[in-house]
Formats: C-alpha cells, structure tokens, sequence
C-alpha cells in the first residue's frame, strides 16, 4: 500500500498470490471434555450441540449416532419429527447427566433450538 492509504494494483496481485499460497485449514473441533468422555464411553459420535439456558441449568444437549447401522434410520426418524434422542449435561448439576429425547426446532438461521 503507497503512502497516500490507496489500494494499488500491485498490493492487490500481492495480496492475491499470498492468500492462493495459504494451506486451508479444518474447523476447530468442539474441545468441550463432555462431549468426548460420552463419544468414549457410548462408542458413538456427536454431531451437534445446543447450548441452552433453562429454569433447571445451563445445558449442553448432544445430539449423536451410534456405532449401530440398524439404529440410524429410527435416528433420523426422530430428527425430522423434532424429537432426536441426545445426551444431556447440566452445568448446574453434574452429577446427573441425562440420556433421553428432547425437543428440537430449526432456528431462522437453519440452526437447531432446544424447545423441551
């Protein structure tokens, strides 16, 4: 960039050759320690997570497929009615993680919202 604070033709190209040149990088993986302790201990992979803040806690929800073929089309059946099975930690409570189905629905920006 010149003096006079302009964007010139050759900072443009120089710009151009430097980002081209720039490996792509994979989003971070969610480094939350529950998500992974229950992928361990349950053999499954989380896919999602909603963050919410109820009247009983501050809850993560994770939403996951097991490592079982014959589950997974009962899996999305239960997505797309809104009612996918998750794990549920309590920041408030601990002690009592809860496995069960909650109640999902797609927000303005397609993301997903607990609703029960």
């Amino acid at each position: 960039m010149k003096e006079t604070g302009q964007i010139m033709p050759e900072d443009k190209e120089n710009f151009m050759n430097q980002e081209s040149q720039t490996p792509h990088k994979r989003r971070v993986r969610y480094k939350g320690k529950y998500p992974k302790k229950f992928e361990e201990k349950y053999n499954a992979v989380v896919y999602h997570v909603i963050h919410s803040f109820t009247n009983i806690g501050e809850l993560e929800s994770y939403l996951f497929v097991s490592d079982r073929p014959d589950e997974w089309e009962t899996d999305r059946k239960d997505l797309k009615s809104g009612q996918p099975l998750a794990w549920v930690y309590n920041y408030d409570e601990p002690d009592w993680p809860e496995l069960g189905y909650i109640g999902v629905s797609l927000t303005m920006a397609a993301g997903l919202r607990r609703t029960w």
